[in-house]
């Protein structure tokens, strides 16, 4: 609570709550929509991958190595996910 008790507003001019507007905006600003789409399609393909192979592994380990143990399936598909994490870590900007 001290914290936030002592950050700076970032508002220059105090609105009264009738004119502020709380509708939802979804969306890109134009000025940046180009520099956007790229990564946005990484995103999408990266996750699309990442939810096929999680979805296939158990049935890979069952039917190629018959181990027919659920923990087995789950530490498989926990390494893939922990492995990605690394990955995100090391290519992470910051």
């Amino acid at each position: 609570m001290l914290i936030v008790w002592t950050i700076h507003e970032t508002v220059d001019e105090a609105k009264p709550l009738r004119a502020v507007s709380i509708r939802r905006r979804i969306g890109v600003p134009a000025d940046i929509f180009g520099l956007f789409i790229a990564p946005a399609l990484t995103a999408f393909v990266s996750f699309s991958l990442m939810g096929f192979y999680s979805s296939l592994i158990p049935s890979l380990i069952l039917e190629s190595l018959h181990i027919r143990n659920h923990a087995t399936n789950g530490a498989a598909i926990f390494f893939m996910f922990c492995r990605g994490v690394i990955a995100d870590c090391r290519l992470a900007p910051f």
